[in-house]
């Protein structure tokens, strides 16, 4: 026969959501660690030049094994040393001709084809936020954190039954 103890039910919930959030950290931390290996990318937004379709405050996935490009993507490439994100304005024989939505004109230069490193696919708002927190040292105070509770959670559990 059970035991009924005062509190069972308050550690079985903690317990169940300590691990859900250990689940949901270890998803997020590894969904970063492995989608560069198979040519996706989170990369940031360090100018305004495409706003309102995204911002400094946003995080941008990017597909890098995308070459081909049409009007209309937003293609990933370098120049002056710098990562840049403008949409496609049209396909020349030259390559590409690109702008920054807020620029109001076209860059003044054309991407050519072996410039290009990718394509923007997906725009997370705000994930610049997130970004800085798996950056910091918070987030290994958190993972620490959970495993102390998961332990202590477990060591509850085992002496009580």
């Amino acid at each position: 026969m059970e035991r009924n103890r005062p509190g069972r039910a308050f550690f079985r919930m903690l317990t169940f959501l300590i691990n859900m959030a250990a689940l949901l950290f270890a998803a997020v931390l590894l969904c970063f660690a492995l989608l560069p290996g198979i040519g996706f990318s989170f990369e940031e937004v360090l100018s305004e030049s495409m706003r309102p379709a995204f911002s400094t405050e946003d995080l941008l996935l990017c597909d890098l094994r995308e070459r081909e490009l049409s009007a209309g993507d937003i293609a990933v490439f370098q120049k002056g040393g710098m990562r840049i994100f403008h949409r496609v304005l049209e396909k020349t024989p030259e390559g590409y001709r690109t702008g920054g939505d807020a620029n109001g004109a076209p860059d003044g230069f054309t991407v050519r084809a072996e410039e290009i490193e990718g394509r923007c696919i997906s725009v997370i708002r705000g994930g610049k936020y997130f970004l800085l927190f798996i950056r910091s040292p918070y987030v290994f105070a958190a993972a620490g954190l959970l495993i102390i509770l998961q332990g202590i959670a477990g060591r509850l559990r085992t002496e009580e039954i």
